[in-house]
């Protein structure tokens, strides 16, 4: 006959039991997040490129050559009459840059000082208001246009004007296998740092 003693027992043995399954299926659970979130990394970061349409002027934002390039193709398929460089003075984002890429210097917006997306954003809105247009369609790194979007976002949601986002293909990322290269690896971690950094600043 089972006795007090041997009961507590037992049902101590069994309430180790479960929580040791209950830990274990907890682990399992974090790994294949985790697992899940490691493999997504770089798609989470690339917003479906919108579909362009007609604007007062294309922001080119400072980074990658290939934005210029998609951004002066915009230009040249006749999106926009203007072209707004932001940090204009960066080497890969230069008025003779969108000069070479078949738009012209009269058409050429620049903006020298910023030096951050946010800046990005803040300086471009402010030329925007000055030339009184209404709406753009804003060029960055497919890499680069979640944070892009919701720092634009925020910055221009009480002023009316329109933004379309189109992303720019980046040679250096690949969002479906983003770990395979050190450049990739690098834009993927710096997007996720600097977009944490930005939600606790903003």
């Amino acid at each position: 006959m089972e006795t007090r003693s041997d009961r507590i027992k037992r049902s101590r043995q069994e309430k180790k039991s479960t929580t040791r399954k209950i830990i274990g299926l907890t682990a399992l659970s974090l790994l294949a997040l985790a697992g899940f979130f490691f493999y997504q990394a770089g798609n989470w970061l690339v917003i479906q490129s919108e579909q362009p349409k007609k604007a007062d002027t294309i922001i080119i934002l400072s980074g990658d050559l290939g934005r210029l390039e998609d951004g002066a193709r915009l230009y040249r398929e006749g999106y926009a009459p203007y072209v707004l460089l932001t940090n204009a003075s960066e080497n890969a984002l230069t008025v003779r840059g969108a000069v070479n890429h078949g738009v012209p210097e009269s058409q050429v917006i620049p903006e020298w000082k910023a030096d951050s997306t946010y800046a990005n954003a803040t300086n471009s809105k402010e030329l925007m208001i000055q030339h009184k247009f209404k709406s753009a369609l804003v060029v960055t790194s497919d890499y680069h246009m979640r944070r892009t979007r919701y720092i634009f976002e925020r910055v221009y949601q009480d002023t009316g004007i329109e933004l379309t986002y189109v992303s720019s293909k980046s040679p250096n990322f690949t969002a479906e296998r983003w770990w395979e290269t050190s450049l990739s690896r690098f834009l993927t971690m710096g997007e996720y740092a600097k977009m944490v950094g930005y939600w606790f600043k903003y």
